[in-house]
This record gives structure tokens, C-alpha cells and sequence, in this order.
């Protein structure tokens, strides 16, 4: 899952502060490993909120281990998967504006799948909550950085949806789940807590099975990440904005491995 920020603020022009040609412009990438590059765009251009790239990645790429660079640019045309560079349709690409010091360019690498079984899943964020007890009815469909902050007092339950476009049945282990949020309201914390996985009635599950063509909605999260003052939970300045990147990690044997992340953007309650 890759985006973009199209907001700016009081002091910095954002893509969405531009009109005429750049809103039909395509969100694009150019990824870039060993065993060749690839290119792709959003499905939706600019003017029709196309920010986020959720595409899954060709076989070459995927390979655990495999790292690559990922240039950011924006394309006059789309193209709807990742297509090999020279295969791509004729375009004309920009460069994506950027603050000063700012590179358009980031790294990537792919990590071991947290799904069992030989198959292919795509998944990634589709809703937010600060409480468990009443989902779905009070998830709210994240729409992206850019978008007015997710009030919170510190609790975070994040809706993943999982679609299994593989041949067999997928199966990812919900135990031994942590989540780490950076920053806090309180600043730079790498500290990570326990997190739990739920199913849409709010009950804790350990595992879910996931068949070829199906997809799944499931929460993971926890109370008291966001207000924790290092490992303490303290209580933010109401109406205190953050970015944070938000991590949840796997322990094994002592020892934490990356699932997943994203980056969200909150107001304190």
C-alpha cells in the first residue's frame, strides 16, 4: 500500500491547493529491483481522489528478502497493474512537488508473509475505531492522511479486510500480536504493547481462514497506545495533532517481526 499526502497547510501548497491539468493526473510508481522494473498508477486520477496505490506486487518482487526503490512521479495515463517498464503505455510524467530537502523516492522491502499457506492475499487498512465494543456500527472508513485527524483519547482498532486471490485457503495467526505507535502524543516512543485480534462482533479471535476468491474483515488494536508517555499512559492536551506511524509486530521466541503499518493522522480528545 503505497500514498501520497495531497493536503498542504498554512505555510505549505499541497497538490490538492493546484486545479486544471495536474487533477487529471494519475498517482504513479516506478518500483525497481534485480529482477527488473516495474510501473503503475492509481486506479482514480488527482481531481477523483486517486492518493493510494493497493496493488499487489509481480512475483519477481515479491520474493522475501528482495529490496528495491520506489520513485514517486505522476503519469497523464493509467495503467492498472504493474507492467514491466518497457511494455508500459506511452506517457508523460512529472515530478511530484516536494518540501525543501525532500526526495521523491523511497525503499522497500518484502518481508516474510504473515499468511500461511501457498497462496496470494492482498490486504490493508479500511477502518478505524477508538472502541472495540460495537463494531462494525462505530468503524469509520479511513480515507486517507490528508483527511481531518481520527479523534482519539489513545485507544486504536484498525480494520484490515483480506482477500484471498490465490488457489488454496489462506490462514493468518492472531496470537502474540503488538502494536507500536510513533510517535505518541508525548513524543518518540519505539515501546510496543500488546494487541489483539477481533473479529466484526468484537470478540477476540486467535486465527482466521480465509478461502480462494473470499475476502475477510477483521480488527486489530488495543486501549492506551497513543497517550503513552513511554511506557506510561498519561493524558494529552485535548485538541493535540500527531502523525503517527502505526506498527503491529509478531513475537517470536523473544523476539518481534514486522507484520504491518501504515501512518494516521489524530486529534486528542
Amino acid at each position: 500500500m503505497l500514498s501520497i499526502n495531497m493536503g498542504g497547510s498554512d505555510h505549505l501548497i499541497g497538490l490538492n491547493d493546484f486545479s486544471g491539468l495536474l487533477g487529471s493526473l494519475y498517482y504513479c510508481v516506478v518500483l525497481t529491483t534485480s529482477g527488473g522494473t516495474w510501473i503503475v498508477t492509481a486506479d482514480a486520477n488527482l481531481g477523483n481522489g486517486g492518493s493510494s496505490i493497493d496493488k499487489l506486487l509481480p512475483v519477481a518482487a515479491r520474493l522475501e528478502g528482495t529490496t528495491g526503490t520506489v520513485y514517486h512521479v505522476l503519469a497523464t495515463t493509467s495503467i492498472s497493474s504493474f507492467t514491466a517498464i518497457g511494455s508500459a503505455p506511452a506517457n508523460t510524467y512529472y515530478s511530484l512537488p516536494s518540501a525543501d530537502n525532500q526526495n521523491n523516492t523511497s525503499t522497500y522491502e518484502v518481508m516474510t508473509s504473515p499468511v500461511l499457506g501457498d497462496t496470494d492475499v492482498t490486504w490493508g487498512v479500511k477502518g478505524i475505531s477508538e472502541y472495540i465494543t460495537g463494531i462494525p456500527d462505530n468503524i469509520n472508513t479511513y480515507l486517507g492522511i490528508d483527511k481531518p485527524p481520527f479523534p482519539t483519547t489513545g485507544n486504536i482498532y484498525l480494520k484490515y479486510r483480506m482477500k484471498n486471490i490465490g488457489t488454496t485457503n489462506g490462514i493468518f495467526e492472531g496470537g502474540n500480536l503488538f502494536i507500536e505507535a510513533n510517535p505518541t502524543y508525548f513524543g518518540a516512543n519505539t515501546n510496543k504493547f500488546q494487541a489483539y485480534m477481533y473479529d466484526m462482533g468484537g470478540n477476540i479471535i486467535s486465527s482466521i481462514v480465509i478461502a480462494p476468491n473470499q475476502e475477510i474483515d477483521f480488527v486489530i488494536g488495543a486501549s492506551s497506545v497513543l497517550n503513552r508517555n513511554g511506557t506510561v499512559v498519561a493524558t494529552p492536551t485535548p485538541d493535540t495533532e500527531i502523525y503517527s506511524n502505526i506498527g503491529i509486530y509478531k513475537s517470536v521466541s523473544g523476539s518481534y517481526s514486522f507484520v504491518t503499518g501504515i501512518g494516521l493522522s489524530f486529534i486528542a480528545q
